[in-house]
């Protein structure tokens, strides 16, 4: 668009997969893109299995949330599920969302996560900026991140 040759461009989360920079093409180089940035040896520790099972990296950076919800699920119906004689599991929704709201320091792969009563789990510090390079629309992933 004339006039704008020189405007910066910068794309929410809902752009940061792997797919977006190869199926744009060479003009979203140098375009930013907010999405989650996580990092720390136990979040390195799950790449690598993940890269070794799936022979490369997450397709989007939704990954690490995906995780810790499931696993909060997960310790959540080990704690309040009952089994009856005959094997049928009992799992009371009340107790399943009071367990949930009242979770504090969960260590997830994005971090010590404590549950709000409305259940919203995250820390609010996995925020980063990526800037796209050819090497993404090479098919190259994850973007470096610029900030933090």
């Amino acid at each position: 668009i004339a006039g704008l040759e020189n405007t910066i461009l910068m794309g929410a989360d809902g752009l940061f997969a792997d797919t977006f920079p190869e199926n744009s093409g060479p003009n979203v180089v140098g375009m930013y893109l907010s999405g989650p940035y996580v990092t720390g040896e136990t979040y390195d520790a799950f790449i690598t299995k993940w890269e070794t099972k799936f022979g490369g990296p997450p397709p989007s950076g939704f990954h690490a949330f995906a995780y810790d919800a499931t696993n909060i699920l997960f310790d959540a119906i080990a704690a309040v599920a009952t089994q009856d004689e005959d094997g049928t599991l009992h799992i009371g929704r009340q107790a399943l969302r009071d367990y949930i709201t009242n979770l504090k320091d969960f260590n997830g792969l994005t971090g010590k996560l404590s549950c709000t009563e409305n259940g919203d789990c995250a820390t609010g510090e996995a925020l980063g900026v990526f800037e796209i390079t050819q090497g993404e629309v090479d098919g190259a992933w994850p973007p470096a991140a610029v900030w933090p």
